[in-house]
């Protein structure tokens, strides 16, 4: 047969190489071929990467016998794909039609079925429950998955089976309730709880962990200390301390009365509409931050009635004083320095029946030219004023965790000099900030730069405190009669803390180890014994009567007891091998002389640490001391913020005397009010506050190096467990 008179080629190549394949063929054909390009509806995906590539269609139209063949390479080299065309497509076609019905059908009966099997799963599981499939599923493997890690968790010999763990004392009436009923008869179910006999001791080796009973209003402050560390094992728990302290703190850097009022009521909107909220947080309808202050409802509820309570002290609503009482100061007839429009507020109104305002700030301080200066004044004094009471509070706690640990030897060495020194120093500069409160110098004439008191002028706190430790004994402008020798003798305390810090604690661990043969110090030996009594914690345990197990399962027991923090990962649950065991057994071994190495360290590591301890004291009490200005220097941006808002949004709004501009000026305030002080601000507040207590509170008593308990929960019905809070 004849060669045909044209040849059609068809294929696809990359929509990218459209161009290129266009002018390459009309070269090579010298302009004897047709060809048009028409893009694919559809992506292809490359067969190595995967990745979509968009191609084009396109028919080239030809004559000749050799040119076909080249135009076909030329498409091939730039990654096209060739298609042969039969002469008589109608066979082909109606194949294809065939097939696509073919596959609709199937595409038809899957998504039928795929719609069948989803909507049993979303039916439920019974009618009585109403939980869905699905739910019911993730209950039974939740359940499955913990039974499995406590079976893991239990020590295995050919014929014994037994676990041990940690119980709290209220709580053992309950395991025994639970247990006893196994016991009976000719079971092999044994159970020892230790600690109930008269003794009362636990096991020296094994370091119990810390469990506390916390509510729904107690969680959130639990949770800012346990975020810090965990407390030791009868440790001194600073979150009972922290529900009072940390609402304080913030209400202090926060106060003011509109913004505390809309804190506290968003706050009981929360906990109004918790069930309605838990609800859609189970069902992952909750926003990220909605979920945050939701979990955070109880905290904020009393940070906002302290921001209100301060609010009232500053008589500050919105940068708005309420003139609730009638002002005792009047405007001084001075001469108001250049850039000061202002009054000047100095002068009493009447000298000699002054009264002081019955309650919180005068609102006559407020928009006068020196209303900076006396807030800067009385909220720097204040905020030392409470971080100094705040730091005591720290340092008198840790006198409770000697007491109650019994060590003698650190209550005299560390705690007596410690809030000594702390007491001589700034307890001392506490002092005078009061008694110059309650001093009357009646400055009321002179300038407006330069006042002229009658009696003598008020002596500056700061250039006392310097020439108390520079030039001891000398007073230039006493504060009260004998101030020079009571700062003496302050000084001498302070100056003496300092070596009773550094040197008491070696010195006496020396020699008392050397006297003693080799044993450790009593005080050491008490902490040991606080630690080991039994008042919150029984060690439950299932064993047998045979000594060589009980023996071999304590060896696998104390060297799969480890803490979290020390990089446990999670291969601690494998079942262990009697050879680990066994060199379990020598690793506790060599720890344990390890630890009474210890106990002969050189008296020269005695004094490195107690010496950093000491120069850290000694450096964080000023360094502390002046952190607490922070609540003086929140608490003045809080109130110019607020100020300042109102003052350019509302107060200008209302001189232009439109309502338009009344309007606008409202709504630019509200939104700059809410995003600026009531959410940013608002975090600000929160995250000083927790440093407040993380670092300058919490440092002075709080080890934070404890386990926590975790108890044992196995969900008990498919209606109650919720697979969002699941340890998974």
């Amino acid at each position: 047969a004849a060669a045909p008179f044209y040849a059609c080629l068809c294929g696809t190549v990359p929509s990218r190489r459209e161009a290129m394949l266009s002018a390459t063929i009309y070269r090579i054909s010298r302009g004897n071929a047709i060809t048009t390009f028409m893009d694919s509806p559809e992506t292809f995906y490359s067969e190595g990467s995967g990745a979509g590539v968009r191609k084009s269609i396109f028919t080239i139209i030809t004559s000749g016998t050799k040119l076909p063949s080249k135009i076909a390479k030329v498409c091939m080299s730039m990654e096209g794909r060739m298609f042969q065309v039969p002469r008589n497509p109608e066979p082909y076609i109606r194949r294809l039609r065939l097939e696509i019905s073919r596959l609709r059908s199937v595409l038809t009966v899957t998504r039928n079925r795929v719609r069948s099997s989803l909507r049993k799963f979303a039916n439920p599981y019974t009618r009585q429950t109403g939980v869905s499939v699905v739910r019911y599923w993730q209950y039974r493997l939740e359940r499955e998955r913990k039974i499995t890690e406590a079976l893991m968790r239990c020590r295995h010999s050919a014929a014994l089976v037994s676990f041990s763990g940690w119980v709290p004392a209220s709580e053992v009436r309950k395991v025994h309730s639970t247990v006893d009923p196994y016991t009976d008869g000719d079971s092999r179910v044994f159970l020892h709880v230790q600690g109930e006999d008269s003794m009362g001791r636990l096991n020296s080796k094994l370091v119990p962990p810390t469990y506390f009973k916390v509510n729904k209003w107690t969680s959130p402050f639990q949770g800012i200390v346990d975020t810090y560390g965990i407390a030791r094992y009868r440790e001194i728990n600073p979150g009972l301390f922290t529900i009072v302290t940390f609402p304080f703190t913030f209400g202090v850097m926060y106060g003011d009365m509109g913004h505390g009022l809309a804190l506290f009521l968003c706050a009981v909107y929360l906990i109004a509409t918790e069930n309605r909220l838990e609800a859609l947080e189970k069902r992952g309808q909750l926003s990220e931050i909605l979920t945050y202050a939701f979990h955070a409802r109880y905290a904020l509820l009393p940070m906002g009635l302290f921001a209100l309570y301060c609010g009232t002290i500053y008589n500050d609503c919105l940068s708005v004083p309420f003139p609730l009482f009638a002002s005792s100061w009047a405007p001084a007839n001075y001469t108001a320095p250049p850039n000061t429009t202002m009054p000047l507020l100095f002068k009493v109104k009447a000298t000699e029946s002054y009264t002081p305002y019955p309650y919180g700030v005068d609102w006559g301080w407020y928009n006068t030219g020196n209303e900076l200066a006396f807030f800067n004044s009385l909220k720097m004094k204040m905020s030392v004023i409470l971080g100094v009471i705040h730091m005591v509070l720290g340092i008198c706690l840790s006198a409770f965790n000697y007491v109650h640990f019994g060590d003698r030897l650190g209550l005299w060495s560390e705690w007596v000099p410690r809030i000594a020194f702390m007491l001589s120093t700034f307890g001392y500069m506490c002092f005078m900030i009061i008694y110059k409160w309650t001093v009357d110098y009646g400055c009321q004439d002179g300038t407006a730069l330069s006042l002229s008191c009658p009696a003598q002028d008020p002596p500056s706190l700061i250039q006392t405190m310097i020439k108390m430790f520079l030039s001891p004994g000398t007073v230039e402008n006493p504060l009260y009669e004998g101030q020079a020798g009571v700062q003496v003798f302050l000084i001498l305390i302070a100056v003496l803390s300092v070596p009773v810090m550094l040197l008491m604690k070696p010195l006496v661990l020396r020699y008392g180890t050397s006297s003693g043969g080799g044993e450790r110090h009593g005080s050491e030996r008490a902490r040991q014994r606080g630690r080991q009594e039994d008042s919150e914690y029984h060690s439950l345990s299932l064993e047998g009567n045979s000594d060589e197990e009980d023996s071999f399962y304590e060896r696998k027991r104390l060297h799969q007891h480890t803490p979290k923090h020390e990089g446990v990962g999670d291969d601690k649950r494998r079942p262990m091998r009697e050879e680990e065991l066994e060199q379990g057994g020598e690793v506790l071994e060599s720890d344990r002389k390890h630890d009474e190495g210890h106990a002969h360290e050189s008296f020269g590591e005695m004094m490195i640490h107690q010496g950093i301890h000491t120069i850290e004291f000694v450096l964080g009490c000023v360094s502390n001391t002046a952190s607490y200005l922070r609540l003086w220097a929140l608490s003045l941006a809080h109130a110019q913020l607020a100020s300042v808002f109102w003052s350019k949004f509302i107060v200008q709004a209302l001189e232009y005397g439109s309502a338009v501009a009344l309007v606008a000026g409202f709504c630019v305030w509200f939104f700059a009010t809410v995003a600026v002080l009531l959410c940013m601000d608002l975090l600000e507040c929160f995250l000083h506050a927790l440093r407040l207590h993380w670092v300058e509170f919490q440092n002075k008593f709080y080890a934070g190096d404890g386990i926590k308990f975790e108890p044992f929960v196995l969900p008990t019905s498919a209606e109650a467990y919720n697979p969002n809070e699941a340890n998974i």
